[in-house]
């Protein structure tokens, strides 16, 4: 496939919780929201502007990284991790995740 773009959303923090930390293979551009720092690079992995910068799940684009592979590619490895230092006990947590949405791409066809 070619153009492959997409974006993941839902790159935040919450402190005492959570700290998502994402990294994807490959050489691609990127394009990050107003609370996510880096380029989702192995060097520089797209992360949370701080330890508390929690974004809504569905209703934000602050936490979103939008990412696009313009060469052929074959696959795409995302490496996701919780980046927090400590653990304060959270009982009910349900917002630590990532999600990937608009993906599109071009089909490259080879016997036409």
């Amino acid at each position: 496939m070619s153009n492959l773009a997409f974006t993941v959303t839902d790159i935040d923090s919450n402190t005492g919780d959570f700290w998502d930390v994402v990294e994807l293979s490959g050489t691609f551009s990127s394009t990050a929201a107003s609370s996510v720092t880096g380029t989702g690079t192995t060097s520089s992995p797209a992360t949370a502007t701080s330890g508390n910068a929690p974004v809504a799940d569905t209703t934000s684009s602050a936490g979103n990284l939008n990412v696009t592979y313009q060469a052929p590619t074959s696959s795409v490895i995302l490496t996701y991790w919780n980046n927090a230092q400590w653990f304060s006990g959270v009982t009910v947590d349900r917002n630590q995740g990532i999600y990937i949405a608009g993906m599109t791409f071009s089909v490259i066809a080879n016997n036409c």
